[in-house]
Order: structure tokens, then C-alpha cells, then sequence
């Protein structure tokens, strides 16, 4: 035996109707249909053509006749931010919560990057005071070479014997 299932009525009051109650539905967060239940559920549900024809249980073209104008116009008068529905306090509280989170990982990655210049300036300043360090050092002993030298000449000047001095540095 097949089963037969019940046509909608065609009537452009019945349809409108149908649209008013589904639109109304939807503002509450109450749908039937259980697709945009689960939307609902997670806060997602928007308020649009589409699902307005779905929980209408007709065709979306229809909206668009003349005959349903004034559901149209109900549908657009609802503003765009304010077409989807309040959402459960707890996926308000995670949503702020990711994105006070996604702030504070841009944030940490700014410094991240920062410390990285910084700890590549110290290298770079490290390199430098080494080799100024070692320049230091054989200066040094440039300069204690040429006094145990010049010390030399002087004795050797004014005729006296003079002992040269022992390099502290080697």
C-alpha cells in the first residue's frame, strides 16, 4: 500500500502563513526543522532566505513573488548584524574567549619576533666586543714590545747597560 503524504496548500494566504510563522520561529531560535535546530544549538543560525523557506517547508522563489511582498520586506527589515539569533550565553563566552586569545598569540608572536632581533643585535654586539677584545690583547703587546725596545735605545743612547724587560704577555 503506498502511502500518500498530504499537499500543501497552494493558496497565497496559506503559504503567507507559512512564511510568517516560520519567520517567526526562526526569530525565537525555535525552529522545527532539524537541520536549523542543530544551527541553532550552536548559535550559528542566521535568519535568511533560505532557511526561512526551509522551515517554511517551501520554495525560496516564492519569497520573491509579488504576492509575498510584505514577507520580503519583513525578512529585509530584520538588520543584517541583528539576523542571527541570540546565542547561548556559553558560545558568547567562547567566542570572546578565542578571540581574546587570538590577541594575545598575535601579541606573543610580536614579541617572539622581537626577542629574535634582540638576541640577533647581542650576537652581532658579542662579534664585535671579541674583536675589539683581541685587538685590545695584540695592541698590548705591541705596546709593552715597543717599551722593552724604546728601553733598549735609551740605554744604548746614554751608554749604560741595560737589561731588557721580560713580556708580561705572550
Amino acid at each position: 500500500m503506498i502511502k500518500r503524504t498530504r499537499k500543501k496548500s497552494v493558496k497565497p494566504e496559506a503559504v503567507k502563513a507559512d512564511f510568517h510563522a516560520a519567520l517567526d520561529r526562526l526569530i525565537e531560535g525555535k525552529p522545527k526543522s532539524k537541520d536549523l535546530r542543530a544551527q541553532a544549538a550552536l548559535g550559528r543560525l542566521k535568519i535568511n532566505t533560505t532557511n526561512l523557506a526551509k522551515e517554511a517547508g517551501r520554495s525560496a522563489a516564492l519569497i520573491w513573488r509579488d504576492n509575498y511582498a510584505d514577507v520580503k520586506e519583513r525578512l529585509e527589515s530584520l538588520s543584517a548584524p541583528n539576523r542571527s539569533i541570540d546565542v547561548p550565553p556559553t558560545v558568547s563566552a567562547i567566542r570572546e574567549l578565542r578571540e581574546a586569545l587570538k590577541q594575545q598569540v598575535d601579541e606573543a608572536k610580536r614579541h617572539w619576533v622581537d626577542t629574535v632581533e634582540l638576541h640577533a643585535r647581542l650576537a652581532e654586539q658579542e662579534t664585535v666586543i671579541e674583536t675589539y677584545r683581541l685587538d685590545i690583547e695584540r695592541i698590548s703587546k705591541d705596546a709593552h714590545e715597543l717599551r722593552v725596545e724604546n728601553a733598549k735605545l735609551r740605554g744604548q743612547i746614554h751608554g749604560k747597560n741595560v737589561s731588557a724587560f721580560p713580556s708580561k704577555k705572550k
